[in-house]
């Protein structure tokens, strides 16, 4: 059982690095993601490890997406307040 978990540990550690290379500062947010969502990681597992870190992967761009339209429409909110 140890070696499971050590085992799935790395493997995680391993996607993270791969996606430090691919997503660049998103990389960090996947780290602290898995220290703070440890218990859904635990049940994403059951799908498998690759299906863990494409689901926090998916969860990150789905935030910065969000970030990105609501830095948008304050930009928009403010140039039409200069008019």
């Amino acid at each position: 059982m140890e070696e499971t978990k050590y085992a799935t540990r790395e493997k995680l550690q391993i996607a993270g690095g791969i996606a430090r290379g691919v997503l660049g500062h998103a990389a960090d947010d996947i780290a602290s993601a898995y220290s703070t969502f440890r218990h859904q990681i635990r049940n994403l597992a059951k799908w498998g490890e690759i299906g863990a870190g494409m689901y926090l992967v998916h969860r990150e761009l789905q935030r910065r997406e969000r970030d990105s339209k609501g830095r948008e429409m304050m930009n928009r909110a403010e140039g039409g307040e200069k008019e």
